[in-house]
């Protein structure tokens, strides 16, 4: 068996684990943070070694793992971690960009989630990506540098 093959299989064991709604135990969040550093590296296309690359303690990128990789930092997160991310990162700027500065009569006409559907628009590269505004899919995981 090959070492994707490995992968595969280790990703259907999770997947119908989490549907049958068995908790992982602590090994498996060490195997998932290890499976994010992997699509981190293929990322890179080996312009760093795997040794190069730490995940950040006690901080995280809008709730999303972050690793950092020299001087650059990245968030890795599945399509449903990302979700909540941008969703996130929207709410926040509607209450710290949109808000503020938004007229109390008009307030009333305000439709947040309509604003929130054309935000949308750019994809959740343009929200969560701070540096550059994009998201790279590898893998189950994507991928934002934030720095």
């Amino acid at each position: 068996m090959t070492f994707d093959e490995l992968l595969t299989l280790e990703d259907e064991q999770d997947s119908i684990l989490r549907e049958v709604g068995i908790a992982l135990d602590a090994n498996d969040h060490e195997d998932d943070v290890e499976r994010r550093m992997l699509a981190l590296y293929e990322h890179l296309e080996g312009s760093y070694s795997l040794d190069d690359i730490e995940e950040v303690s006690g901080w995280s990128h809008c709730g999303m793992l972050t690793f950092s990789v020299g001087s650059r930092e990245y968030a890795v997160a599945t399509d449903d971690e990302a979700d909540e991310a941008w969703d996130a990162a929207l709410d926040n700027y509607l209450e710290e960009c949109v808000y503020p500065e938004l007229p109390d009569f008009a307030a009333s006409y305000f439709d947040e989630e309509k604003w929130k559907r054309d935000a949308r628009f750019d994809g959740r590269g343009h929200c969560i990506s701070g540096y550059d505004g994009h998201e790279y899919d590898v893998r189950e995981f994507f991928i934002y540098r934030v720095n």
